[in-house]
Order: C-alpha cells, then structure tokens, then sequence
C-alpha cells in the first residue's frame, strides 16, 4: 500500500513538472514569435514609425498584478503583468533550516488557519536546496528554508484561497505505531539520561527513560514505560525517590 501511495505522490509530482514545463517552452516559443514578428516590422524599413504593438497572454489564467500601471517607455523583457491560474496553487512555507533537514519529500501535510472551516490536506513535494536569512519578530536572525507544498484536498474545498494567501502548516516528520507518548514536563535529567517519576501505590518512583522522539511538548518513549503507567509532570524539589504523592482533583 505504501508502494502503491509513493508511486501515486511521484506521478503527481512528474505531472506537475510537466504541466510546468510546458507552460514554460509555450512561454518562450511565444516570446520567439513575438521576437520575430517585430523584427520582420522593422527590418526592411528602420524608418517605419513606431505604433502600437498588441501584446499578448503567453499562458491561459486571470490577472494576479499589474506591475506597470501608467502608460511609459519599458525596456524590453520588463514585466508588465503577473498571470496565473488560482485553480493550481501550491503552498510554500518557510521553516527553519535545522528543522528542514528532517523533512522529506511526501511528507504528510495539515493545512490550517487558512480561513476556512476545517483542516486540509497536503503533502511536500520539494525542500529547496538553498536557505535564506530571515530577521524574525524578536529580531533576531535565522536561517529558512522554503517547502513546497501540493493541496491533495478536492479543489471545491478550499475554492476561496488565491495566490499569496496566508496559511499555516503542520509537516509530519516521524511516524511510529503502539509507541508510549508523556508530557515533556514529566522528563528531567540525571547524569546522560532522561527519567522520570512514576507514580506507584501512592508512592513516587524513578524510572530511566529511553527517549525515541522529543518535540517541544510531547515525548515518545522507546523503553521504561508501559501503558497505563501515571507520570508527574514538572517535579519540584520536594518530589524524590519513595516520597508519598496524592492526585490534584481538577477543579471545577
């Protein structure tokens, strides 16, 4: 099944690459025959008087900016318009570089706070080779890297984005089955290895972990824990091995 779910993300991705290639030879081909038109205009007569010259859409799509508003003098190649077509988009997200190594193209990917309802579906397609610098919101500079990501979503869903809309994404980076997950909170260090107190007939107990995945909240446990198993979370000084513990009620 999962053979079948790779070889279906390559297809997609070698149809996407041929979509654009197209459009980029059907691009050039149009700018040679526009080349070659004025040229024909003006070469057996250099002295023909300029007129207008009708410029067309090189791809289908709407109208997505208009770089050069007023009428003036351009130079040759300057851009005029940007032109795309909504109901292809791909979302790009920028993480940071020690985070992008982790990630891999096919990658399972949560769309959210995209404004509308619901969460959709999405999958890496590529990690650019190259990371930039970004100043973040506390000034401080990091360096990012820019993931492209397909909508695998049905297009009806999410028919209200357009280009450069702001969205949110959560990349899957690891994946295991019938692993034990605890609160970040409950682990602490002691020596070169992680523990954490296990609570075992009303007594606190010390347990050495072995650490499989940590992320900034959760923790998945390769060994010292079983199922079922109560964890104090954020130990204070006063909790050591045998010590006597009660459960909080949570408050009403």
């Amino acid at each position: 099944m999962q053979a079948l779910e790779r070889a279906e993300l390559l297809q997609r991705v070698a149809d996407r690459d041929l979509r654009a290639a197209e459009f980029q030879d059907h691009a050039a081909s149009h700018e040679v025959d526009q080349a070659k038109a004025l040229l024909a205009r003006y070469r057996d007569n250099p002295d023909t008087p300029f007129e207008r010259w009708d410029i067309t859409a090189p791809v289908p799509g709407v109208v997505l900016k208009v770089v050069q508003e007023s009428e003036t003098v351009v130079q040759s190649g300057a851009p005029l318009l940007e032109i795309g077509d909504p109901r292809d988009l791909e979302i790009v997200t920028d993480v940071l570089s020690v985070d992008a190594v982790e990630i891999r193209p096919g990658a399972d990917v949560l769309i959210e706070h995209w404004g509308g309802p619901g969460l959709l579906l999405g999958r890496v397609r590529r990690i650019e080779p190259a990371a930039f610098t970004k100043i973040s919101t506390l000034g401080v500079e990091e360096q990012r890297v820019n993931v492209l990501i397909d909508v695998l979503s049905p297009r009806e869903q999410w028919a209200g984005l357009g280009d450069g809309y702001q969205v949110d994404t959560r990349i899957t980076v690891f994946t295991q089955d019938d692993v034990e997950i605890i609160p970040a909170g409950a682990l602490f260090r002691r020596g070169d290895s992680w523990n954490a107190y296990v609570l075992k007939n009303g007594r606190a107990q010390v347990r050495d972990i072995k650490i499989l995945r940590r992320s900034g909240r959760l923790a998945a446990v390769a060994a010292g824990l079983t199922a079922g198993e109560i964890v104090i979370v954020y130990p204070s000084d006063r909790v050591s091995p045998g010590v006597r513990v009660g459960l909080r009620q949570p408050s009403s």
